[in-house]
């Protein structure tokens, strides 16, 4: 491990009180916001808020907001009477605050936000004033300036008082009260003290023979003040010790004492002096003064926290707060009031001299040691305060001191004491008439400098030097940088031009490149070790990795105080930037052989001892002895990096604020204490507000925010610590938000909200229950009451059906019985004349009776509703062919499905296939004199096609024919929605092919 590291690491291990304080004054920041700005009393609470108690009521402090508990003009129940609390503020067990007003005795439930009255009764009189001392157990105590120690039962609500014995000089009424580390009580009569001994209920009157001012207790000590002396009381051996105070000429009597962590005594006096005793020295030191503008307001009250941080209360000038150990950083000007000086550049000597180049108040040096600035030796002073205004120091390797100032080039040969100005030409291209050099950069025996006019060589030539412009390269560049390609990186408002030939006009070559385009470069800080370029912009911090190109952006979502990245210096593992909002100090890590960086930020600012927080172009250096400087727009400041201590604390989160539909969440209870939160579906807009209190940092804590079942992943939202949700649907959801501590890292609130939104009853889970199971019931009704009606319909049609097939078969019955049975006879009676008459009349009668009797057989039939299926016809049909061809002479043959059992047929169907059928086969036994008849039928997607041929004499399809037979075909077949093909020639039979969809 390197010495350097080592030391870094011990100093890293001292503890807190060990690091160094400055010799100048502490930094007292005002509060803004109070009621009020005299302020008699600061607690500090279990939930990190500050408290103060006012000439104009209660006020709590988050540390960026200030919430104001105005007392009531009309004693409303909950609230207090009485702007001017002058007393004690005091927290119990149950996160109670108690304090006392001219019109009583009072304690705030924080939960609830409502204030009690607490009656002082005692000796028949009632409302006496009490100053909270003491909360213990079931009891409060109290100092009162007559009655003495009062003790408070809050179980039953009765007061006892212990009044301490009259001192002999008949003295009464006490001027202050106070409670020391055992819990014993101290009060202050004119003359001498009482102690009062709370377990043994004793009292006893000590050093009689003195008079006090103030008293107070801090630590094993009671400090006790007179006129001309402090005396410090150990609380154990009840002895005195008279202490001395130094650092101020005039001494003024202190009042208030408090004590930090590290047991150290803090007091503040009449005039707003602030002392510090630290632990076993026995004097106090002057510390600085809360008074800013030379006033002599008075401390009435000093709280050190648990941060160290030191607060104060006064008169007139209200709360301040500063930083007990402020990081270590050296200023001039050191104090505000001092004139500020603008820092264009620095460059510090071989003897530590700080050389300043400034902004019209020409070229200065600093003895760091002393603080004493004066004119630099050799250095013109110009006419005009423009031309004293010095934009770049640089010293070569030849130990040559190189200034530019707005009306030209100097140096400062080594060995010599004069400048001498070195003659440049302003380009004739050049928008401006100050030469404003910011960087300069030494390749071998040439000096590059990049300027507004653009880049310009420096030769030396003898024991003089020249310089050349480079009028292809023209532009405005902040700084310059040459690698080890020997590639020029040049830094200008849009972007990084980087070119392998200086002399080339941009984007007229190969090599020109344009890296970060639209980016204003400020300047670039390399890393040789590592083969990385820190490129510092106005919108952050990039990493650039010279071999691959690869990089890295690190702006204020990264931890960066500021984006504004003005420049950097490189001390070991860390780089520090000077930016917009002060400094940052960024740990640089590399792992897993990666070749970009992760980094670590802190950032200062001047609440921790920077002169200002705006810092300059060019005016950052780093000594020989790693010390480092930063020029700001008020003075400039330096120091070590390893002397830097920084005190982390961590934000403590609460919850502020929680508005429902913009109003309160819950009226009983503060949102500080909320963790629970049940809601109908129409209050389901959240606002939310949240504080990460850190009194250290409060600029750097940073949010992020989710609602689980809502947001998908954090939501960061930097230093806005406030969200609304609108219209959010019923669910369980969780509120969480975490904050940034001043190093960046994440801490995630402790106290986290659940909240519940229930859905309106028509989307509950028993109501969608029996909202289904009625609509069940009632869709169950309906097709019950629809199947019924259907069922009855159907009940209906059938007996409908059944009656007319009744009467079918009664009318068949009868035309077979009646009709049938006439025509048989009139066929009977016909044949027996026939033979005994032989005449024509009579065969065609008895031809026409037979043929009416087959017909009527055939109407019969297909009014069967019996017969309605395929399989039906195609047995009828069968039946009557076979009759049909029997006698003909022919042979033949039938095919005719068997599977047409589901297959039912309408009459007109049936009866249609029938009469087609027998009709073509009788034309083929009468008329084509045919030796051979075959009949064919299947069923082919979903139709019934029938193939009917001969081998008769056959016929001509296209002649027209005057008989019915073939017109009655086709009719019937169209009337089925059938086709018909006949396929015939003379002489060559007769082919019948028709169909008839199913």
């Amino acid at each position: 491990m390197k010495p350097a590291y080592i030391f870094l690491f011990l100093f890293s291990m001292l503890p807190l009180q060990l690091y160094p304080q400055s010799a100048q004054p502490l930094i007292f920041e005002k509060i803004e916001g109070l009621s009020q700005n005299t302020v008699y009393s600061i607690l500090k609470d279990r939930q990190h808020f500050m408290w103060f108690a006012t000439a104009g009521g209660l006020n709590r402090f988050d540390g960026a907001e200030m919430k104001i508990y105005k007392p009531s003009a009309d004693n409303k129940p909950g609230t207090y009477s009485n702007q001017i609390i002058r007393s004690p503020l005091l927290e119990d067990s149950l996160e109670q605050i108690w304090f006392s007003s001219a019109a009583g005795f009072y304690s705030l439930n924080k939960k609830k936000g409502v204030f009690e009255h607490r009656p002082v009764t005692m000796n028949g009189k009632g409302e006496w004033s009490i100053n909270p001392l003491l909360a213990e157990g079931n009891y409060v105590w109290g100092g009162n300036f007559d009655l003495g120690v009062i003790r408070y039962d809050r179980t039953t609500g009765k007061w006892k008082n212990f009044l301490p014995p009259l001192p002999p000089n008949k003295n009464t009424g006490f001027i202050k009260m106070i409670k020391d580390a055992n819990h014993n009580f101290w009060l202050m009569p004119a003359k001498g003290i009482f102690f009062f001994n709370r377990n043994k209920n004793e009292w006893s009157y000590l050093f009689t023979d003195k008079q006090f001012t103030a008293i107070g207790s801090c630590n094993n000590h009671v400090y006790l003040v007179s006129t001309d002396k402090i005396y410090c009381c150990d609380i154990n051996t009840l002895t005195l010790q008279r202490l001395d105070v130094t650092g101020i000429n005039s001494v003024f009597a202190l009042r208030v004492f408090c004590a930090d962590k590290h047991f150290n005594t803090w007091a503040g006096d009449e005039a707003g002096n602030i002392y510090c005793r630290q632990k076993n020295q026995n004097y106090f030191e002057w510390r600085g003064n809360t008074n800013t503008s030379g006033d002599n307001y008075p401390v009435y009250s000093i709280f050190a926290d648990d941060n160290d941080i030191l607060w104060t209360g006064s008169e007139v000038t209200g709360v301040s707060k500063a930083k007990i150990y402020p990081p270590f950083f050296s200023k001039y000007p050191s104090l505000k009031s001092d004139p500020p000086v603008f820092i264009h550049s620095l460059y510090e000597d071989e003897k530590q001299t700080l050389w300043l180049g400034t902004f019209r108040k020409g070229l200065l040096c600093l003895d760091k040691k002393t603080g004493f600035v004066k004119k630099a030796d050799g250095f013109p002073l110009f006419r005009g305060t423009e031309n004293n205004s010095i934009s770049l120091l640089k010293n070569d390797s030849q130990n040559n001191l190189w200034v530019a100032a707005y009306n030209g080039l100097y140096v400062r040969k080594n060995g010599e004491q004069k400048f001498t100005q070195v003659p440049i030409e302003r380009p004739s291209s050049a928008s401006t008439k100050e030469l404003r050099a910011f960087a300069m950069y030494e390749l071998g025996d040439t000096l590059y400098m990049s300027s507004q006019w653009g880049v310009f060589g420096i030769y030396k030539t003898g024991s003089s030097f020249s310089v050349k412009y480079y009028p292809e390269g023209g532009g405005y560049y902040y700084d310059i940088y040459i690698d080890s390609k020997k590639n020029f990186w040049l830094a200008s408002e849009v972007g990084v031009f980087k070119r392998k030939d200086i002399n080339c006009r941009f984007k007229t070559v190969i090599s020109d490149t344009v890296i970060f385009k639209n980016v204003s470069i400020k300047s670039f800080t390399p890393d040789t070790s590592h083969q990385l370029l820190w490129i510092c912009t106005a919108s952050g911090l990039i990493a650039y990795h010279l071999p691959s190109g690869q990089y890295k952006f690190f702006a204020e979502a990264e931890g960066i105080g500021n984006s504004h990245v003005y420049g950097g210096l490189q001390y070991y593992d860390e780089l520090w930037l000077s930016t917009n909002g002060g400094i940052t100090k960024a740990m640089v890590t590399y792992t897993n052989n990666e070749v970009l960086p992760k980094l670590q930020f802190i950032n200062y600012t001047s609440g921790d001892g920077l002169i200002d927080d705006e810092f300059n172009s060019g005016a950052f250096y780093k000594s020989a002895n790693n010390e480092l400087a930063f020029g700001t727009i008020r003075g400039v400041i330096w120091f070590k990096p390893g002397n830097i201590a920084f005190y982390k604390s961590v934000p403590y989160t609460v919850i502020t604020s929680l508005l429902v539909n913009d109003e309160p969440a819950d009226s009983t209870i503060a949102p500080e204490y909320l963790q629970q939160l049940s809601l109908p579906y129409n209050r389901n807009n959240l606002f939310i507000k949240f504080r990460g209190i850190d009194y250290s940092n409060p600029d750097k804590v940073t949010y992020s925010y989710r609602l689980k079942g809502w947001d998908k992943d954090w939501v960061y939202s930097g230093r806005l610590n406030q969200v609304r949700y609108n219209h959010l649907s019923p669910g369980n959801y969780l509120f969480e938000v975490k904050v940034t501590d001043a190093e960046g890292n994440w801490h995630i609130m402790e106290r986290n909200i659940n909240i519940t939104i229930h859905p309106p009853f028509w989307k509950t889970w028993w109501f969608i229950s029996l909202a289904t199971l009625l609509l069940l019931s009632i869709i169950s009704f309906i097709v019950r009451y629809i199947s019924q009606n259907r069922l009855k319909e159907k009940i209906r049609q059938l007996e409908k059906q059944r009656a007319l097939d009744l009467e079918r078969q009664r009318i068949s019955r009868e035309m077979h019985d009646d009709i049938g049975a006439g025509l048989t006879q009139i066929a009977l009676m016909t044949e027996s004349v026939k033979n005994k008459l032989q005449t024509k009349e009579l065969d065609d009668i008895a031809g026409t009776s037979r043929k009416l009797v087959g017909n009527m057989s055939e109407i019969i039939w297909s009014l069967n509703q019996e017969n309605k299926s395929l399989e039906h016809l195609c047995a009828y049909l069968r039946e009557q062919l076979n009759k049909q061809l029997e006698y003909a002479d022919t042979d033949y043959t039938i095919d005719l499905p068997d599977n047409g059992k589901d297959i039912m047929l309408s009459n007109e169907q049936r009866r249609n296939i029938l009469l087609v059928t027998k009709e073509i086969v009788n034309n083929a036994v009468k008329y084509s004199g045919a030796k051979s008849i075959s009949v064919n039928a299947v069923i082919e997607n979903s139709k019934l096609v029938f193939k009917i041929a001969d081998n008769g004499r056959g016929f001509d399809t296209s002649a027209s024919y005057s008989g019915n037979g073939l017109r009655n075909i086709k009719y019937r077949v169209e009337e089925l929605g059938g086709k018909l093909q006949i396929i015939s020639s003379v002489g060559n039979g007769a082919v019948y092919v028709y169909s008839v969809p199913l």
